[in-house]
């Protein structure tokens, strides 16, 4: 079923990008990725910040539960 959903999903994909290829002119690698000249500055601020924030958060969980395994060893649990 997955499989099937998947097959349709993609070709209903195929099928949107062209209907919009004839009318606006627009190629494939557009519609996926963008324009990566309209970037703005604070975009890119913005997304190393979140990209920051997420590592960091990441870090600490893997800490968390090095210590939290440590500790249960040492309790004998």
């Amino acid at each position: 079923m997955g499989i099937v959903f998947s097959a349709f999903f993609a070709f209903g994909g195929i099928t949107l990008i062209t209907v919009i290829q004839k009318d606006n002119k627009i190629d494939l690698n557009h519609f996926l990725f963008g324009n990566i000249l309209g970037v703005t500055v604070d975009e890119v601020r913005d997304t190393s910040t979140i990209v920051t924030l997420v590592l960091y958060h990441v870090q600490m969980n893997t800490y968390t539960l090095v210590c939290s395994c440590a500790l249960a060893k040492t309790a004998q649990l």
